[in-house]
């Protein structure tokens, strides 16, 4: 038999949490014949830090508290193309219309959080507006790019001088602490750039979720036919 040698975890991965998960889950002994997969441990993690994550920042928005810049991060070089999603003013005013494609971003009071939207070089910041009706009403009476943002779409509109502008970078807390500019997040070497408080709190509930789920099932079986004594995994079905 193939024997597969995986790299160590680093110990604040997502990769490192889904192993903590599975073992507890396990009552601490190590199975491969475990009913939830690692991967499936992973979105679990995700997706339930993602809400755990949204209660406090409702909570904390009521209260006025606006998110920690921490949670910011650089998506560099996002390749701007040309929108014709809208008919706009900027057609009569010399100027283009541009549209660039954003992760998931995290919502402040309705809009996207985003510090920082302008040139590569970090020279030019854009002007934000609120919506393509500020937009068109400020096209011409500025020198500088517009924007804003609705959804995952960030629309630009450039100015006849700064039309060959073709990629911007953006600085914003997205939905998902794993989304990445383009690469893909490592869960074994990368630390899951979740606060230590949302990690306990989300490993909490997934294992209340999980472990629910187990014991809902029948009784594992070893189908390996590899398991010593005392090494079995054994659950119990509810009546």
């Amino acid at each position: 038999m193939a024997s597969f040698k995986f790299p160590k975890a680093n110990p604040e991965s997502l990769r490192a949490m889904a192993y903590a998960v599975r073992n507890e889950l396990s009552g601490g002994i190590a199975v491969d014949d475990n009913r939830f997969s690692l991967r499936q441990i992973e979105t679990s993690l995700r997706h339930m830090a993602v809400r755990v994550q949204k209660e406090e920042d409702y909570a904390n928005e009521l209260l006025g508290i606006m998110p920690s810049p921490a949670r910011s991060q650089v998506f560099a070089c996002i390749p701007l193309t040309d929108s014709t999603d809208f008919d706009c003013k900027c057609t009569h005013s010399g100027a283009r219309l541009r549209k660039a494609v954003l992760p998931k971003m995290y919502q402040w009071r309705g809009q996207s959080f985003l510090s920082y939207v302008g040139a590569t070089s970090m020279e030019l910041s854009f002007i934000p507006v609120q919506s393509i009706f500020e937009l068109n009403a400020l096209a011409g009476e500025v020198e500088k790019p517009l924007y804003f943002s609705t959804g995952s779409a960030l629309y630009v509109l450039l100015p006849s001088k700064y039309v060959l502008i073709c990629q911007v970078t953006v600085i914003g807390i997205p939905e998902d602490p794993t989304a990445t500019s383009g690469s893909c997040f490592d869960v074994w070497s990368e630390d899951w750039p979740v606060p230590a408080h949302i990690k306990a709190i989300t490993k909490d509930r997934v294992l209340q979720s999980l472990g629910n789920n187990l014991l809902a099932t029948v009784p594992q079986r070893d189908i390996r036919n590899n398991a010593n004594h005392g090494n079995q995994f054994v659950t119990t079905t509810t009546p």
